[in-house]
Protein backbone atom coordinates (compact mmCIF):
# COMPACT_ATOMS: atom_id res chain seq x y z
CA UNK A 1 0.00 0.00 0.00
CA UNK A 2 3.20 2.32 1.04
CA UNK A 3 4.50 1.60 -2.51
CA UNK A 4 0.82 2.43 -4.13
CA UNK A 5 0.97 5.59 -2.58
CA UNK A 6 4.45 6.41 -3.61
CA UNK A 7 3.68 5.24 -6.98
CA UNK A 8 0.19 7.62 -6.93
CA UNK A 9 2.00 10.79 -5.75
CA UNK A 10 4.69 10.46 -8.38
CA UNK A 11 7.87 9.53 -5.83
CA UNK A 12 9.00 7.08 -8.17
CA UNK A 13 12.09 5.28 -6.42
CA UNK A 14 10.56 5.28 -3.61
CA UNK A 15 7.65 3.34 -5.00
CA UNK A 16 10.26 1.44 -6.61
CA UNK A 17 12.04 0.44 -3.38
CA UNK A 18 9.23 -0.32 -1.27
CA UNK A 19 7.54 -2.20 -3.98
CA UNK A 20 10.77 -4.47 -3.95
CA UNK A 21 10.46 -4.23 -0.07
CA UNK A 22 7.19 -5.38 -0.80
CA UNK A 23 7.71 -8.38 -2.32
CA UNK A 24 10.87 -9.31 -0.13
CA UNK A 25 8.57 -9.53 2.57
CA UNK A 26 5.88 -11.37 0.63
CA UNK A 27 8.36 -14.16 -0.73
CA UNK A 28 10.02 -15.02 2.98
CA UNK A 29 6.09 -15.41 3.84
CA UNK A 30 5.46 -17.73 0.94
CA UNK A 31 3.04 -15.46 -0.49
CA UNK A 32 1.63 -16.76 -4.04
CA UNK A 33 0.57 -13.21 -4.74
CA UNK A 34 4.06 -10.80 -3.95
CA UNK A 35 5.14 -11.95 -7.60
CA UNK A 36 2.08 -10.88 -9.04
CA UNK A 37 1.23 -7.20 -7.15
CA UNK A 38 5.37 -6.93 -7.85
CA UNK A 39 4.85 -7.34 -11.82
CA UNK A 40 1.97 -4.94 -11.60
CA UNK A 41 4.14 -2.17 -9.45
CA UNK A 42 6.48 -2.30 -11.73
CA UNK A 43 4.61 -2.26 -14.91
CA UNK A 44 3.41 1.14 -13.87
CA UNK A 45 6.77 2.40 -12.53
CA UNK A 46 8.59 1.38 -15.94
CA UNK A 47 5.83 2.88 -18.11
CA UNK A 48 5.80 6.08 -16.54
CA UNK A 49 9.25 6.25 -16.01
CA UNK A 50 9.71 5.68 -20.27
CA UNK A 51 12.16 3.04 -18.84
CA UNK A 52 11.06 1.02 -22.43
CA UNK A 53 13.48 -1.89 -22.43
CA UNK A 54 12.73 -2.88 -18.68
CA UNK A 55 9.37 -3.08 -19.56
CA UNK A 56 9.61 -5.10 -23.06
CA UNK A 57 11.75 -7.59 -20.32
CA UNK A 58 7.86 -8.01 -18.06
CA UNK A 59 6.59 -9.09 -21.33
CA UNK A 60 6.85 -12.84 -21.20
CA UNK A 61 6.09 -12.55 -17.02
CA UNK A 62 2.71 -10.86 -18.19
CA UNK A 63 1.99 -13.51 -21.00
CA UNK A 64 2.53 -15.87 -18.18
CA UNK A 65 -0.01 -14.42 -15.58
CA UNK A 66 -2.43 -14.21 -18.55
CA UNK A 67 -2.51 -17.70 -19.38
CA UNK A 68 -2.40 -19.14 -15.67
CA UNK A 69 -4.92 -16.81 -14.63
CA UNK A 70 -8.04 -15.96 -17.06
CA UNK A 71 -10.27 -14.96 -14.25
CA UNK A 72 -8.03 -11.76 -14.13
CA UNK A 73 -8.16 -10.42 -17.71
CA UNK A 74 -5.62 -7.33 -16.89
CA UNK A 75 -3.12 -9.00 -16.88
CA UNK A 76 -3.80 -9.67 -20.27
CA UNK A 77 -4.90 -6.25 -20.86
CA UNK A 78 -1.78 -5.06 -19.03
CA UNK A 79 -0.18 -7.18 -22.34
CA UNK A 80 -1.64 -5.21 -24.93
CA UNK A 81 -0.71 -1.41 -23.28
CA UNK A 82 2.64 -2.80 -23.07
CA UNK A 83 2.74 -3.53 -26.73
CA UNK A 84 1.08 -0.09 -27.40
CA UNK A 85 3.59 1.77 -25.76
CA UNK A 86 6.18 -0.44 -27.19
CA UNK A 87 4.89 0.74 -31.15
CA UNK A 88 3.54 -2.84 -31.81
CA UNK A 89 0.14 -2.05 -32.67
CA UNK A 90 -0.46 -5.34 -34.43
CA UNK A 91 0.04 -7.51 -31.36
CA UNK A 92 -2.00 -4.77 -29.07
CA UNK A 93 -5.07 -5.34 -30.86
CA UNK A 94 -4.43 -9.56 -30.98
CA UNK A 95 -4.63 -8.96 -27.62
CA UNK A 96 -7.21 -6.47 -27.35
CA UNK A 97 -10.00 -8.31 -29.73
CA UNK A 98 -9.30 -11.49 -27.72
CA UNK A 99 -10.62 -9.63 -24.67
CA UNK A 100 -13.44 -8.06 -26.55
CA UNK A 101 -14.74 -11.25 -28.11
CA UNK A 102 -17.58 -11.52 -26.16
CA UNK A 103 -17.70 -8.15 -25.07
CA UNK A 104 -16.75 -6.51 -22.17
CA UNK A 105 -19.29 -6.58 -20.78
CA UNK A 106 -18.75 -10.60 -20.10
CA UNK A 107 -14.82 -9.80 -18.25
CA UNK A 108 -14.98 -11.17 -15.05
CA UNK A 109 -16.43 -8.64 -12.60
CA UNK A 110 -14.42 -8.93 -9.50
CA UNK A 111 -11.86 -6.53 -7.62
CA UNK A 112 -9.87 -5.95 -10.45
CA UNK A 113 -13.04 -5.01 -13.20
CA UNK A 114 -12.61 -1.01 -13.11
CA UNK A 115 -9.08 -1.55 -13.09
CA UNK A 116 -8.64 -3.88 -16.35
CA UNK A 117 -11.45 -1.43 -17.69
CA UNK A 118 -9.16 0.78 -17.52
CA UNK A 119 -6.10 -0.52 -19.05
CA UNK A 120 -8.25 -1.40 -22.23
CA UNK A 121 -9.12 2.33 -22.13
CA UNK A 122 -5.59 3.40 -22.63
CA UNK A 123 -5.27 0.53 -25.39
CA UNK A 124 -8.56 1.96 -26.81
CA UNK A 125 -7.04 5.13 -27.48
CA UNK A 126 -4.00 4.31 -28.95
CA UNK A 127 -5.86 1.86 -31.22
CA UNK A 128 -8.28 4.47 -31.90
CA UNK A 129 -11.24 1.95 -31.82
CA UNK A 130 -14.05 4.68 -31.89
CA UNK A 131 -17.03 1.85 -32.07
CA UNK A 132 -15.58 -0.14 -28.74
CA UNK A 133 -14.53 3.45 -27.10
CA UNK A 134 -18.51 3.97 -27.18
CA UNK A 135 -18.45 0.36 -25.26
CA UNK A 136 -16.27 0.68 -22.74
CA UNK A 137 -17.73 4.25 -22.22
CA UNK A 138 -21.06 2.90 -20.94
CA UNK A 139 -19.14 0.66 -18.40
CA UNK A 140 -16.95 3.00 -17.27
CA UNK A 141 -19.69 6.08 -16.71
CA UNK A 142 -21.13 4.26 -12.94
CA UNK A 143 -17.90 4.96 -12.17
CA UNK A 144 -17.50 8.59 -13.09
CA UNK A 145 -17.40 9.69 -9.24
CA UNK A 146 -14.19 6.86 -8.18
CA UNK A 147 -10.91 6.48 -8.40
CA UNK A 148 -9.10 3.71 -10.29
CA UNK A 149 -7.78 1.28 -7.95
CA UNK A 150 -6.33 -2.37 -9.14
CA UNK A 151 -7.56 -5.59 -7.41
CA UNK A 152 -6.49 -5.66 -3.60
CA UNK A 153 -5.04 -1.81 -3.77
CA UNK A 154 -2.25 -3.05 -6.25
CA UNK A 155 -1.70 0.36 -8.24
CA UNK A 156 -4.02 3.68 -8.41
CA UNK A 157 -4.77 4.64 -11.85
CA UNK A 158 -6.09 7.91 -10.56
CA UNK A 159 -9.53 9.44 -11.23
CA UNK A 160 -11.94 7.43 -13.12
CA UNK A 161 -13.02 10.70 -14.89
CA UNK A 162 -9.93 10.55 -16.97
CA UNK A 163 -10.93 7.19 -18.89
CA UNK A 164 -14.06 8.82 -19.82
CA UNK A 165 -12.55 11.67 -21.09
CA UNK A 166 -9.92 9.56 -23.41
CA UNK A 167 -13.54 7.26 -24.40
CA UNK A 168 -15.34 9.94 -25.02
CA UNK A 169 -12.14 11.95 -27.16
CA UNK A 170 -11.99 8.77 -29.27
CA UNK A 171 -15.27 8.50 -29.82
CA UNK A 172 -15.49 12.36 -31.06
CA UNK A 173 -17.72 13.71 -28.47
CA UNK A 174 -14.68 16.18 -27.60
CA UNK A 175 -17.07 18.89 -25.76
CA UNK A 176 -18.18 16.00 -23.83
CA UNK A 177 -13.99 14.74 -23.57
CA UNK A 178 -13.18 17.96 -22.37
CA UNK A 179 -15.76 18.11 -19.00
CA UNK A 180 -14.32 14.52 -18.26
CA UNK A 181 -11.08 15.66 -18.10
CA UNK A 182 -11.22 18.97 -16.26
CA UNK A 183 -13.14 16.48 -13.82
CA UNK A 184 -9.69 14.76 -13.43
CA UNK A 185 -7.52 17.35 -13.80
CA UNK A 186 -9.10 18.70 -10.67
CA UNK A 187 -9.60 15.10 -8.52
CA UNK A 188 -6.16 14.09 -9.58
CA UNK A 189 -4.84 17.20 -8.24
CA UNK A 190 -6.65 16.92 -4.71
CA UNK A 191 -5.55 13.99 -3.88
CA UNK A 192 -2.19 14.57 -4.86
CA UNK A 193 -2.01 12.51 -7.77
CA UNK A 194 0.77 14.39 -9.17
CA UNK A 195 1.30 12.37 -12.59
CA UNK A 196 -2.04 11.54 -13.72
CA UNK A 197 -3.12 15.39 -13.42
CA UNK A 198 -0.01 15.54 -15.67
CA UNK A 199 -1.32 12.73 -18.06
CA UNK A 200 -4.53 14.36 -18.06
CA UNK A 201 -3.47 17.88 -18.70
CA UNK A 202 -2.08 16.18 -21.97
CA UNK A 203 -5.10 14.27 -22.97
CA UNK A 204 -7.62 17.26 -22.49
CA UNK A 205 -4.80 19.22 -24.70
CA UNK A 206 -5.05 16.77 -27.55
CA UNK A 207 -8.77 17.35 -27.68
CA UNK A 208 -8.53 20.90 -27.72
CA UNK A 209 -6.20 20.81 -30.22
CA UNK A 210 -8.07 18.33 -32.39
CA UNK A 211 -11.31 20.41 -31.53
CA UNK A 212 -9.73 23.86 -32.43
CA UNK A 213 -12.28 26.16 -31.11
CA UNK A 214 -12.02 29.57 -30.24
CA UNK A 215 -9.73 30.15 -27.34
CA UNK A 216 -7.87 25.93 -27.60
CA UNK A 217 -4.53 27.32 -28.99
CA UNK A 218 -4.64 29.54 -26.03
CA UNK A 219 -5.10 26.89 -23.42
CA UNK A 220 -3.65 24.09 -25.37
CA UNK A 221 -0.16 25.71 -24.59
CA UNK A 222 -0.69 25.99 -21.25
CA UNK A 223 -1.68 22.33 -20.55
CA UNK A 224 0.97 21.13 -22.46
CA UNK A 225 3.55 23.28 -20.49
CA UNK A 226 2.28 22.35 -17.08
CA UNK A 227 2.12 18.54 -18.22
CA UNK A 228 5.68 19.06 -19.79
CA UNK A 229 7.18 20.63 -16.27
CA UNK A 230 5.58 18.40 -14.11
CA UNK A 231 6.71 15.40 -16.76
CA UNK A 232 10.19 16.46 -16.29
CA UNK A 233 10.19 17.23 -12.87
CA UNK A 234 9.46 14.00 -12.21
CA UNK A 235 11.50 12.13 -15.01
CA UNK A 236 8.66 10.80 -16.66
CA UNK A 237 10.48 10.42 -20.13
CA UNK A 238 6.81 9.32 -22.31
CA UNK A 239 4.85 12.23 -21.13
CA UNK A 240 7.96 14.36 -21.41
CA UNK A 241 8.04 13.73 -25.14
CA UNK A 242 4.85 13.38 -25.92
CA UNK A 243 3.66 17.03 -24.72
CA UNK A 244 7.38 18.42 -26.35
CA UNK A 245 6.17 16.60 -29.32
CA UNK A 246 2.64 18.57 -29.22
CA UNK A 247 4.25 21.53 -28.36
CA UNK A 248 6.14 21.17 -31.49
CA UNK A 249 3.53 20.69 -33.90
CA UNK A 250 2.06 23.73 -32.53
CA UNK A 251 5.05 25.58 -33.18
CA UNK A 252 5.82 27.14 -29.68
CA UNK A 253 9.18 28.20 -28.74
CA UNK A 254 10.82 26.24 -26.84
CA UNK A 255 11.56 28.91 -24.26
CA UNK A 256 7.42 30.36 -24.07
CA UNK A 257 6.55 27.21 -23.82
CA UNK A 258 9.12 26.04 -20.86
CA UNK A 259 6.88 27.25 -18.12
CA UNK A 260 2.68 27.74 -17.94
CA UNK A 261 1.84 31.01 -18.03
CA UNK A 262 0.38 31.28 -14.31
CA UNK A 263 3.46 30.16 -13.41
CA UNK A 264 5.70 33.22 -15.80
CA UNK A 265 3.38 35.52 -13.90
CA UNK A 266 4.36 37.63 -10.84
CA UNK A 267 2.93 35.57 -7.95
CA UNK A 268 3.31 36.92 -3.96
CA UNK A 269 5.61 35.55 -1.97
CA UNK A 270 5.11 31.99 -0.03
CA UNK A 271 3.68 32.51 3.78
CA UNK A 272 3.53 30.18 6.76
CA UNK A 273 2.22 32.99 9.57
CA UNK A 274 0.47 31.92 12.50
CA UNK A 275 -2.71 34.30 12.86
CA UNK A 276 -4.43 33.61 16.20
CA UNK A 277 -5.51 30.07 16.31
CA UNK A 278 -5.07 29.56 12.89
CA UNK A 279 -2.39 29.51 10.19
CA UNK A 280 -2.18 31.76 7.32
CA UNK A 281 -0.10 29.52 4.43
CA UNK A 282 0.37 30.31 0.94
CA UNK A 283 2.48 28.48 -1.98
CA UNK A 284 3.27 29.13 -5.61
CA UNK A 285 0.09 31.42 -5.41
CA UNK A 286 -2.61 28.76 -3.59
CA UNK A 287 -3.94 30.41 -0.31
CA UNK A 288 -5.82 28.78 2.54
CA UNK A 289 -5.72 28.92 6.26
CA UNK A 290 -5.51 25.31 9.25
CA UNK A 291 -6.27 25.28 12.27
CA UNK A 292 -3.14 25.47 15.12
CA UNK A 293 -1.70 22.27 15.49
CA UNK A 294 1.72 20.43 16.98
CA UNK A 295 2.72 19.23 13.84
CA UNK A 296 2.01 23.02 11.90
CA UNK A 297 4.00 24.72 14.80
CA UNK A 298 7.01 22.50 14.26
CA UNK A 299 6.72 22.95 10.19
CA UNK A 300 7.23 26.24 10.86
CA UNK A 301 10.26 26.45 13.12
CA UNK A 302 11.64 23.74 10.40
CA UNK A 303 11.09 25.96 7.63
CA UNK A 304 12.57 29.10 9.59
CA UNK A 305 15.37 27.77 9.95
CA UNK A 306 16.35 25.69 6.27
CA UNK A 307 19.18 23.22 6.44
CA UNK A 308 19.42 23.51 9.93
CA UNK A 309 19.18 20.26 12.06
CA UNK A 310 16.60 20.59 15.62
CA UNK A 311 17.03 17.78 18.02
CA UNK A 312 13.59 16.34 18.37
CA UNK A 313 13.10 16.99 22.57
CA UNK A 314 14.22 20.50 21.54
CA UNK A 315 11.77 20.90 18.91
CA UNK A 316 8.83 19.04 21.00
CA UNK A 317 9.06 21.01 23.97
CA UNK A 318 10.18 24.83 22.45
CA UNK A 319 14.26 24.91 23.48
CA UNK A 320 16.13 26.70 20.91
CA UNK A 321 18.75 24.04 20.73
CA UNK A 322 20.66 23.60 17.82
CA UNK A 323 22.02 19.44 16.70
CA UNK A 324 24.44 19.81 19.02
CA UNK A 325 23.13 20.69 22.31
CA UNK A 326 21.08 18.42 24.63
CA UNK A 327 18.51 20.23 26.32
CA UNK A 328 16.64 18.96 29.24
CA UNK A 329 13.36 20.73 29.10
CA UNK A 330 11.63 21.52 33.21
CA UNK A 331 8.65 18.88 33.92
CA UNK A 332 5.85 20.91 32.94
CA UNK A 333 7.26 20.83 29.13
CA UNK A 334 7.80 17.56 29.10
CA UNK A 335 3.94 16.62 30.29
CA UNK A 336 2.70 19.28 27.81
CA UNK A 337 5.07 17.10 25.15
CA UNK A 338 3.66 13.73 26.26
CA UNK A 339 7.03 13.11 27.46
CA UNK A 340 6.31 12.66 31.44
CA UNK A 341 9.05 9.79 32.31
CA UNK A 342 9.20 7.52 35.28
CA UNK A 343 12.76 7.96 36.01
CA UNK A 344 16.01 9.46 34.86
CA UNK A 345 15.87 8.62 30.73
CA UNK A 346 13.26 6.14 30.42
CA UNK A 347 9.42 6.14 30.26
CA UNK A 348 8.60 3.46 32.22
CA UNK A 349 8.28 -0.05 32.02
CA UNK A 350 6.70 -1.50 27.89
CA UNK A 351 4.31 -3.45 29.60
CA UNK A 352 2.23 -3.53 32.48
CA UNK A 353 1.55 -7.00 34.91
CA UNK A 354 -1.90 -7.50 33.61
CA UNK A 355 -0.86 -7.13 29.60
CA UNK A 356 2.02 -9.15 30.15
CA UNK A 357 -0.27 -12.01 32.00
CA UNK A 358 -3.02 -11.37 29.35
CA UNK A 359 -0.63 -12.09 26.51
CA UNK A 360 1.24 -15.53 28.55
CA UNK A 361 -2.85 -16.61 28.57
CA UNK A 362 -2.84 -15.88 25.41
CA UNK A 363 0.18 -18.15 24.25
CA UNK A 364 -1.21 -21.04 26.67
CA UNK A 365 -4.74 -20.36 24.64
CA UNK A 366 -2.57 -20.82 20.99
CA UNK A 367 -0.77 -23.88 22.21
CA UNK A 368 -3.71 -25.28 22.52
CA UNK A 369 -5.21 -24.45 19.25
CA UNK A 370 -2.24 -24.86 17.55
CA UNK A 371 -2.24 -28.35 18.57
CA UNK A 372 -5.90 -28.82 17.90
CA UNK A 373 -5.17 -27.86 14.24
CA UNK A 374 -2.32 -30.07 13.45
CA UNK A 375 -4.88 -33.20 14.42
CA UNK A 376 -7.28 -32.28 12.33
CA UNK A 377 -4.46 -31.64 9.43
CA UNK A 378 -5.42 -28.10 9.18
CA UNK A 379 -2.89 -25.81 7.81
CA UNK A 380 -3.87 -22.49 7.48
CA UNK A 381 -5.16 -22.66 10.75
CA UNK A 382 -2.01 -23.72 12.32
CA UNK A 383 -0.06 -21.05 9.99
CA UNK A 384 -2.48 -18.74 11.48
CA UNK A 385 -1.46 -19.63 15.38
CA UNK A 386 1.83 -19.94 15.21
CA UNK A 387 2.06 -16.43 13.56
CA UNK A 388 0.08 -15.07 16.18
CA UNK A 389 2.35 -16.96 18.93
CA UNK A 390 5.24 -15.35 16.93
CA UNK A 391 4.38 -12.22 17.48
CA UNK A 392 3.03 -12.26 20.81
CA UNK A 393 6.60 -13.93 21.73
CA UNK A 394 8.36 -11.17 20.18
CA UNK A 395 6.80 -8.53 22.38
CA UNK A 396 6.82 -10.26 25.42
CA UNK A 397 10.89 -10.43 24.83
CA UNK A 398 11.28 -6.69 23.80
CA UNK A 399 9.07 -5.84 27.02
CA UNK A 400 11.16 -8.59 29.20
CA UNK A 401 14.77 -8.72 29.68
CA UNK A 402 17.36 -11.19 31.48
CA UNK A 403 15.96 -12.69 34.61
CA UNK A 404 12.59 -11.64 33.94
CA UNK A 405 13.25 -7.81 35.35
CA UNK A 406 10.97 -5.16 32.98
CA UNK A 407 12.57 -3.41 30.13
CA UNK A 408 11.96 0.07 30.36
CA UNK A 409 10.28 2.55 27.44
CA UNK A 410 12.10 4.44 25.20
CA UNK A 411 14.26 7.70 27.11
CA UNK A 412 12.34 10.87 26.39
CA UNK A 413 14.55 11.65 23.32
CA UNK A 414 13.32 8.04 21.61
CA UNK A 415 9.35 9.47 22.42
CA UNK A 416 9.76 12.93 21.27
CA UNK A 417 11.40 11.29 18.11
CA UNK A 418 8.18 9.43 17.92
CA UNK A 419 5.83 12.52 18.84
CA UNK A 420 7.52 14.56 16.23
CA UNK A 421 7.65 12.41 13.59
CA UNK A 422 3.71 11.66 14.10
CA UNK A 423 2.92 15.02 14.06
CA UNK A 424 4.68 16.39 11.42
CA UNK A 425 3.55 13.32 9.08
CA UNK A 426 -0.11 14.47 10.21
CA UNK A 427 0.47 18.04 9.43
CA UNK A 428 2.08 17.54 5.98
CA UNK A 429 -1.06 15.39 5.46
CA UNK A 430 -3.62 17.89 5.98
CA UNK A 431 -1.78 20.78 4.12
CA UNK A 432 -1.50 18.48 1.17
CA UNK A 433 -5.27 18.22 1.13
CA UNK A 434 -5.59 22.06 1.03
CA UNK A 435 -2.36 22.70 -1.29
CA UNK A 436 -0.84 19.06 -3.19
CA UNK A 437 2.35 20.80 -4.63
CA UNK A 438 2.91 22.25 -1.05
CA UNK A 439 2.18 18.64 0.15
CA UNK A 440 4.78 17.46 -2.63
CA UNK A 441 7.32 20.05 -1.64
CA UNK A 442 7.37 19.25 2.29
CA UNK A 443 7.46 15.30 1.43
CA UNK A 444 10.33 15.89 -0.33
CA UNK A 445 12.31 18.46 1.84
CA UNK A 446 11.17 18.10 5.36
CA UNK A 447 13.15 14.94 7.22
CA UNK A 448 12.26 13.88 10.64
CA UNK A 449 13.81 11.49 13.18
CA UNK A 450 15.59 12.00 16.40
CA UNK A 451 16.81 15.05 14.36
CA UNK A 452 14.27 17.22 12.35
CA UNK A 453 15.26 19.74 9.35
CA UNK A 454 13.97 21.30 6.43
CA UNK A 455 16.47 20.73 3.18
CA UNK A 456 15.29 23.37 -0.08
CA UNK A 457 16.54 21.77 -3.27
CA UNK A 458 19.90 24.88 -2.83
CA UNK A 459 19.29 25.22 -6.78
CA UNK A 460 15.83 26.28 -6.30
CA UNK A 461 15.61 28.58 -3.30
CA UNK A 462 12.10 28.78 -1.33
CA UNK A 463 11.49 31.83 0.88
CA UNK A 464 9.05 32.18 3.06
CA UNK A 465 7.41 34.86 4.89
CA UNK A 466 6.13 34.26 8.36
Amino acid sequence: HRALRALLAGRFPEGEQLARDALDLGERGRSEEASQYHVMQQFTLLREQGRLDELDELEPTLRGFAQRYPVLPFYRAALALLHTDLGRETEARAEFEQLARNGFDALPKNLAWLGTLALLTEVCASLRDEGRAAELYDLVLPYADHNVVLDWAIVSFGAASRFLGLLASTAGRLDEAERHFDRAIQANSAMGATPYAAHTQRDLASALLTRDDRGDRERTLELLSASRATAERLEMKGLAQAATSLLAALGAAPEAAATPRLEREARPANLFRREGEYWAIAFEGQSFTLKDSKGIRYLARLLAQPGSELFALDLVTGGAGQATEMPAPGARERAEAGLQVSGPGDAGELLDPQAKEAYRRRVEDLRDELEEAESFNDPERAAKAREEMDFLARELSAAVGLGGRDRKAASAAERARVNATRAIRAAIERIAEHCPPLGSHLEATIRTGMFCSYNPDPRMPTAWRF
